[in-house]
């Protein structure tokens, strides 16, 4: 049972299903070939054509397993056809690819073709990645770690992945379906800074992940991505991105070109959907103006990198995670019940052309939203001091509202410069900003933000002599108490929930293609139903036009045929052999129809039966003739004339089988 089931694998089924396409073709070919052609031309006839025709079927398989460029293929295909075809190809009265040496020029010309094409491939490929041939190189240098087939394998196993669902579906249904699973499952990608929580905010964000071994993850702590992974959600499929990208660089990016080539291969139509940036709350608080203006160009590099390359326009969420390290927190929330920390903490902006956040105004838009939720903070503050009857806990929710004042300027003016306009691109009419949301999916950890800007912190520094040059820092936590809440209150995940499932799922249809991609892709279905319209006026005149003339031609014919059958009763009333060399010419008038060359007839008299009745006319021409030879001869006895009636009743018999 175990040989039979290594047997038939998907993978050995396929293979056995191409090597047997491949011999039915080469069967087809070989016993085939002898009666394709066209009119009286058999090119496959001769031995030495089918063995090529096979040959060139076998190097085409050979491409397509071996994954050769097609161009490759196409060109050997065209070389064939050249030199198989080429002794048939009639111009005029002249066969011009008939001589060996004419053949032999035109399938130069062809390779000469295919080789500046595929210089050219090379040099676009030596352009994306200068170290291509660094292998064929004698003095090997030591090769960077560079993991860019790995991670366009990941992106291509989830797009087969996804594919198989719609290989289960039937012949029927596959045919019926407009679109493909897909194109209509959204894919996002998480962007983000090492460290950030972005594979725990996928896990805790409440989606619904059917791959056990991605189910098992949910609810433990989550491992670093080493470079790229997909989690597969049943509404979403999630491109979790490393940090590394963002931290360095320049050192990994032909690793993350190479994530954006792989969906722009795979995915060609909306490669994603949008963008998570994801970075935390020590991200920003803990850097100084240098670095945050560091991190701001590296993130704003990263998006106008992807949409510069996929041709997307797609919304940015800005998730700003790991809110529970501000001191107090989890004191403040810890009374929300599971519906409510399931809720969104931070502000949805409109989206579009006309309704998007204003590109100028947009650092007050973040600041005014922002101070809602402070507002909110401090109006509930005194519920909640009133709540708590443990005077720590208080004093530690007592300074929230300024931890997240500090924070939320901080945040607004990281995104202001990720997302500010540029006059030299199409950032300028709109922004790609959709919403701005703070997470928390509450992960142990052994320190706390503390504020450099509030007083005690100002007259701690002083005591201790310190001069921070950051807006926080980080301090370890010493209370027992402090471990012990933490414990308690890992594994609930604050605001997460709703901002991934109502907000950034439901808008998988904002993305759309940039003006010039969206065009390119208009004007070429365009010309295709341009170009098929056109063919079937072509085919369609031509045979109207064809049934129009030899319409008129027939109803001639049977108007000559009924006058000729008058003079044939006439002549077999009054058996006057006068009459009969009028009955000849008449006979031999009988196909001639206006300028109509019956044996070249024009374009125009083709797509009808032409053909079907020339043999017709050509019997019709030499009985008539045969009927003049008669009359030529001087004869009056009666069986003569019989006979010439005879011939007349002939022609007009074959007449009128025409």
């Amino acid at each position: 049972m175990s040989y039979l089931n290594r047997v038939f694998t998907t993978r050995f089924m396929k293979t056995l299903l191409i090597v047997c396409c491949a011999a039915l073709l080469i069967a087809a070919i070989w016993f085939l070939g002898p009666f394709f052609g066209f009119g009286e031309s058999r090119p496959l006839q001769s031995i030495e054509s089918r063995i090529i025709f096979i040959l060139l079927a076998a190097f085409c398989l050979v491409c397509l397993w071996l994954g050769w460029p097609a161009f490759i293929a196409l060109t050997a295909t065209l070389c064939v056809v050249v030199w198989v075809f080429g002794p048939f190809l009639l111009v005029g009265e002249s066969w011009p690819v008939a001589p060996v040496s004419v053949r032999l020029a035109i399938i130069a010309v062809i390779l000469l073709v295919a080789l500046l094409y595929g210089l050219w491939l090379l040099l676009l490929a030596l352009k994306d990645n200068p170290t291509l041939l660094n292998k064929f190189a004698r003095n090997k240098g030591p090769v960077a770690d560079d993991n860019s087939a790995e991670v366009m394998a990941v992106i291509s196993n989830a797009v087969n992945y996804v594919n198989k669902s719609h290989g289960t579906l039937s012949f029927f249904q596959r045919v019926i379906l407009a679109r493909k699973p897909l194109d209509v499952l959204p894919w996002y990608m998480m962007i983000g800074t090492a460290g950030a929580g972005k594979t725990s905010a996928i896990l805790a964000s409440g989606q619904n992940f059917p791959l056990p071994e991605q189910l098992n993850q949910v609810g433990k702590p989550a491992s670093p991505t080493r470079n790229c992974e997909c989690w597969f959600a049943n509404d979403a499929i999630w491109l979790d991105t490393s940090g590394k990208y963002i931290s360095e660089p320049e050192t990994y990016l032909s690793e993350w070109r190479a994530i954006l080539k792989a969906l722009k291969k795979h995915r060609p139509v909306k490669a994603i959907n949008g963008v998570v940036l994801t970075f935390s709350a020590a991200d920003v608080m803990c850097r100084n103006k240098a670095e945050l203006f560091e991190l701001a160009a590296s993130l704003r590099a990263k998006i106008e990198d992807a949409r510069q390359t996929l041709g997307v326009r797609f919304p940015v969420y800005v998730l700003v995670t790991k809110l529970d390290q501000l001191p107090g927190f989890t004191e403040y929330f810890r009374i929300l019940t599971d519906q409510e920390r399931e809720q969104v903490w931070g502000v949805t902006f409109p989206y579009g052309d006309a309704k998007s956040a204003s590109v100028s105004g947009l650092r007050s838009q973040i600041a005014e939203e922002f101070s809602l939720l402070e507002e909110r903070l401090e109006r509930e503050m005194i519920v909640r001091q009133q709540e708590e009857y443990d005077h720590r806990d208080r004093k530690k929710m007592y300074a929230l509202p300024q931890d997240f004042h500090l924070l939320s300027g901080m945040v607004a003016e990281v995104v202001h410069n990720i997302f500010f306009a540029s006059r030299y691109d199409e950032t300028q009419s709109y922004t790609q900003l959709r919403g701005i949301y703070f997470s928390s999916s509450h992960q142990p950890i052994d320190f706390n933000l503390l504020n450099n800007q509030s007083v005690i912190r100002h007259w701690s520094n002083y005591v201790e002599h310190k001069s921070p040059e950051v807006m926080a820092s980080l301090s370890a936590k010493s209370d027992d108490q402090d471990f012990l809440i933490n414990d308690v209150s890992y594994g609930r995940q604050y605001f997460l929930k709703q901002p991934f499932s109502e907000v950034i799922v439901k808008d998988l249809h904002l993305a759309r293609y940039n003006l010039a991609n969206q065009s390119k892709y208009r004007l070429q279905r365009f010309l295709g139903h341009t170009l098929c319209i056109v063919i079937a006026f072509i085919l369609l005149n031509g045979f109207y036009n064809s049934y129009h003339n030899n319409s008129g031609y027939l109803d001639a014919i049977e108007t000559k045929v009924a006058a000729l059958r008058g003079e044939v009763n006439r002549f077999n009333q009054a058996a006057n052999d006068t009459m009969l060399p009028r009955l000849l010419a008449m006979s031999r008038s009988l196909p001639d129809y206006g300028t109509l060359d019956v044996f070249n007839p024009l374009l125009s008299w083709r797509y009808g039966c032409i053909p079907a009745r020339m043999w017709r006319r050509r019997r019709i021409r030499s009985i008539s003739i045969s009927c003049n030879d008669c009359c030529c001869r001087k004869s009056s006895s009666r069986w003569w004339w019989r006979y010439r009636t005879r011939l007349i009743a002939v022609t007009l018999r074959a007449s009128t089988a025409c």
